[in-house]
């Protein structure tokens, strides 16, 4: 009788766990996108200034980052470092492809 109790509690949890996990995902990629919206081209504006220092690659994340968060944070605004870190690699990468 335990044997079959802990199944239909795992199999409780199962349902519950795989419902939430789709609700998360679907609700992550929007919230997300806004985010990056709010940030993207202040951090293609500060990738393309310091692209031509001759700092380390570290160096240049480093400071865009800070440069970013610094503005950010006069605007009131509390993006999460991980947009940050996205809109930064985003920015790179778009500014690379238009240079090829």
């Amino acid at each position: 009788m335990l044997k079959k109790l802990w199944s239909k509690i795992a199999e409780f949890f199962t349902v519950v766990g795989s419902a939430i996990w789709e609700f998360i995902q679907a609700a992550i990629p929007p919230t997300t996108e806004m985010a990056l919206e709010q940030v993207q081209e202040l951090a293609v504006a500060i990738v393309a200034e310091i692209s031509n220092t001759n700092l380390s690659d570290e160096e240049k994340r480093k400071l865009a980052f800070d440069k970013i968060k610094e503005i950010l944070e006069t605007k009131k605004s509390d993006m999460k470092d991980g947009i940050v870190n996205l809109a930064i690699e985003l920015a790179v990468q778009w500014l690379k492809q238009r240079k090829k």
